[in-house]
């Protein structure tokens, strides 16, 4: 066997790889990424629900060893089929790593990867981005209980998995992985902003809403996200009536993002300064290193999502990252790991009064750049990395 391990993953991501740069710093060598496509980097990419082009500027495949198998069948990642499982098992068969790591379960890249692994002895580990229907998504009983069945089968030969958070944890224990097998390597996003001193991040902050021309009383709501039905932005121009007016009247709506409900919220917005005098600025979509300006020149970050899969909501962890308020619906999957915090309010799905009184409470609370730095250490990449190590290096031994 090889000193290596090799993690399947589908496609590059801003939020991965951060934390095999971070893995590389602390275990150089010792791992592999394969991806079946780097249609993400591509120039001229476009990304579906965000409705336009969009190139990360962030580097994504430096700093770690990598391979593309460019494994392509029509549309990338709009099927399973779409990522074919060739040469992966020849791969296998060549490298003979010490293990594999499965990042997700949907295509048949990643049905080949443990297969083959499984028919050369070779131990799996997962971290998959999963949980249970009664927060994620709805399905039928009948859907369910095979869904179980299925998981309970695949998870069965795995060796270990890594947790990425405390539903994803319930999910793993609920389809028969102990937790002696499991260890949390939680769902991170880079901070670009640690390093920011109180008066660069007010500096930012003051830029920023001086270019928008918004007062220093103001409150600034932010949306950060694609503009599609499950992320439900509309409801936040839609429980502004409920808003109490003295908070109404110093209430200023950011909008940062792009998607198909671009008209829509063109349309509420002229309606929200026609009726009540807010203002909204929509900043469309903002790549991932200018974004640090709008979550310090915000107050207050909303996720009102819908019961349609939203697994974790990273735009929570980019929000307390940068000291704001959050209200977000129980439909986000983050909201047991963040929901208890002081300055979290978490609302029903489509719970415009319960969204109006969470802005009201938060609008009251002064600015704090640093009031969850502390809880948010442990959701870095760096604390990812490290839990990938320690494993890794039983495995390596």
């Amino acid at each position: 066997m090889s000193a290596k391990i090799i993690i399947f993953d589908s496609h590059p991501v801003q939020y991965k790889a951060p934390v095999y740069q971070e893995l590389d710093r602390l275990c150089p060598g010792a791992f592999e990424v394969v991806y079946a496509t780097d249609v993400s980097v591509r120039k001229g990419n476009v990304d579906r629900e965000f409705g336009k082009e969009v190139a990360w500027d962030t580097p994504l495949l430096s700093g770690y060893r990598y391979r593309v198998l460019n494994n392509e069948r029509g549309v990338p990642l709009s099927t399973p089929g779409s990522l074919t499982g060739r040469g992966v098992l020849a791969l296998l068969r060549t490298e003979r790593p010490a293990a594999i790591v499965l990042t997700q379960a949907r295509y048949w890249f990643d049905h080949t990867a443990y297969l083959s692994a499984l028919w050369l002895g070779i131990p799996v580990l997962i971290r998959q981005e999963t949980q249970d229907d009664m927060y994620a998504g709805q399905r039928s009983r009948i859907k369910q209980m095979a869904r179980g069945l299925i998981y309970r089968v695949l998870y069965a030969p795995v060796r270990h998995a890594f947790a990425f958070g405390s539903l994803n944890f319930q999910h793993l224990t609920r389809h028969g992985i102990s937790p002696a097998r499991i260890s949390f390597a939680r769902f991170s996003v880079p901070d670009p902003i640690a390093d920011f001193t109180s008066e660069q991040k007010l500096l930012a902050r003051l830029r920023l809403r001086q270019q928008l021309k918004i007062g220093d009383e103001q409150v600034v709501l932010a949306f950060f996200g694609k503009l599609i039905p499950k992320k439900n932005p509309e409801l936040i121009f839609e429980c502004l009536r409920q808003i109490p007016s003295a908070v109404l009247c110093r209430l200023h709506i950011m909008v940062v993002g792009s998607g198909e409900l671009q008209a829509r919220l063109d349309e509420l917005a002229a309606q929200a300064f026609a009726q009540h005098g807010v203002r909204t600025s929509f900043m469309g979509f903002v790549n991932q290193s200018a974004l640090p300006p709008y979550y310090l020149a915000a107050d207050i970050v909303a996720l009102p999502s819908r019961r349609m899969g939203e697994a974790w909501g990273l735009v929570i962890n980019e929000a307390l990252q940068a000291g704001c308020g959050v209200v977000m619906s129980d439909a986000v999957g983050c909201v047991t790991e963040f929901g208890r915090l002081e300055r979290v309010e978490v609302i029903g799905v489509e719970d415009r009064q319960g969204l109006a009184l969470a802005i009201a409470r938060l609008a009251a609370m002064p600015r704090d750049f640093d009031w969850a730095r502390s809880h948010m250490a442990q959701y870095s990449s760096q604390a990812a990395a490290q839990a990938l190590s320690k494993t890794f290096a039983s495995y390596l031994t």
